[in-house]
């Protein structure tokens, strides 16, 4: 179809499922080139997709191998609304001038070269377990001791106290309690009577959630902590959200990306890193994978390290054991457990009976216990896979002379797993690995699997 100008497309394209590209040469020679179907659906979908480099990309292939810089003209039109501007620089490679100047503009940038090594140190507020402006994640079953071990922890640093044999650094903490914020109190009640403290910390609670997938309360939240801050500008500043579920904002899906991801993002962008904090996030572990959070993956791709919170009641007493499941500044393993026991408060509840809150006492010498008993067929293949695939690998990386490490990953054992019938089912290979975890038979670092004593 030879048109002589955009103005005759207008007049003759009026339909909503007309949508035609039209240049005009510098010699007056007119070429028309109607959009493919799927551009055409996009189009109708975001009209601002129109200027996406894919779709630029498409037209200059439609072009005949013409190079759109020999053109004089472009217009889309879209519903019969012609914008000749963006298209024609998009396809010419012109550029708008950028609105900040040099300096603005490359603020963001460090040179390579210029780091000195007192910026490379590292600050931990619990000695070689969480550091300074990281974010982790504390997650575990529900009712299954997370809220008891954050309250814990954060008292500890709070006052500066050694925690679980670490050595801390003093914080301010800011607990966002979003869910069972009587229980919170209460419990942080009962801490201090256990430990028969009087005077007060830098310990400030939040008793209303905050949405963190909305940049504005991101923002409202990053203000607050600013100016609680401000009343201890030498403290480093750790922020304990209870929990994800409860933070992340009213009808917010944590299963997809969207949800998940604009709270890990305002978190991290919005919230973290302006304020140089370091947050514990509490979450629920997933249904079919208790090593790993409920939802979307986006949010355990952006957490610097996980922690998993498990309650062993198999000799009576509750004994609650925090381990690492990986940590980006810290290698190997961490495990430390506690013992629940009850501190009674003041006052009494309306029935006349006292008011009790849990609170943990450290086990120094405690190793959670191995169970080998009882193993599953299943349990027992998969542990038999994962050695020989280990002795494998480590018989190939002597052999080669090579300077490595033997490991197994995990995706790798799910393949193997399902390649040699030992679990075919995805969601039941990691329910295996779990329980395999729990039993302390196998341990996990950044991914990898290792059967324990052998790594």
């Amino acid at each position: 179809m030879w048109l002589k100008n955009a103005t005759d497309v207008v007049a003759r394209y009026t339909q909503p499922d007309d949508l035609v590209c039209v240049m005009t040469a510098k010699d007056n020679l007119n070429v028309s080139v109607e959009l493919p179907p799927d551009i055409i659906q996009q189009l109708r979908s975001d009209a601002n997709a129109v200027y996406t480099p894919e779709i630029v990309t498409k037209l200059r292939k439609l072009l005949n191998g013409h190079d759109p810089a020999e053109f004089a003209e472009a217009a889309f039109i879209v519903n019969g609304y012609i914008d000749e501007s963006k298209l024609t620089k998009l396809l010419s490679g012109e550029r708008d001038p950028c609105p900040l100047d040099i300096g603005k503009l490359l603020s963001p940038y460090v040179s390579a070269g210029n780091f000195n090594p007192e910026s490379l140190c590292r600050t931990y507020l619990v000695e070689n377990l969480i550091e300074k402006g990281r974010v982790y994640e504390l997650l575990g079953k529900w009712k299954g001791g997370k809220t008891i071990v954050a309250i814990d922890l954060a008292n500890h640093l709070a006052h500066g106290f050694s925690w679980a044999g670490f050595r801390t650094l003093k914080c301010l903490v800011i607990y966002v309690a979003g869910e069972a914020v009587e229980d919170v109190m209460i419990r942080n009640e009962g801490w201090r009577l256990h430990q028969k403290i009087k005077e007060c910390a830098p310990f400030q609670i939040r008793t209303i959630p905050v949405s963190l997938s909305d940049p504005t309360e991101a923002r409202r939240l990053y203000h607050e902590i600013v100016e609680l801050s401000d009343q201890h500008p030498d403290l480093p500043i750790l922020l304990v959200i209870d929990t994800l579920a409860r933070n992340i904002g009213p009808g917010v899906n944590e299963n997809n990306i969207e949800g998940m991801g604009a709270f890990a993002n305002n978190l991290i962008d919005e919230v973290v890193r302006p304020t140089k904090a370091t947050a514990i996030v509490i979450h629920h572990s997933g249904h079919s994978d208790s090593d790993r959070g409920r939802g979307h993956s986006s949010f355990e791709a952006a957490v610097d390290g996980a922690f998993k919170v498990s309650m062993d009641k198999s000799d009576g007493a509750a004994i609650i054991t925090l381990s690492t499941l990986f940590s980006r500044s810290t290698s190997g393993e961490s495990n430390a457990s506690f013992k629940i026991v009850t501190q009674e408060l003041p006052g009494a509840d309306n029935f006349g009976n006292p008011i009790e809150a849990p609170v943990l006492r450290y086990l120094e010498d405690h190793q959670p216990t191995k169970r080998t008993k009882g193993l599953g067929r299943k349990q027992e293949a998969l542990l038999e896979l994962l050695q020989t695939l280990y002795d494998e690998h480590k018989q190939r990386i002597e052999k080669g002379g090579l300077i490595t490490t033997a490991r197994v990953s995990k995706g790798e054992l799910r393949e193997e797993a399902e390649k040699r019938g030992v679990e075919t089912d995805s969601s039941n290979f990691y329910k295996l690995v779990s329980k395999l975890r729990e039993r302390s038979l196998i341990s996990e670092e950044l991914g990898h699997l290792y059967v324990v004593g052998d790594h």
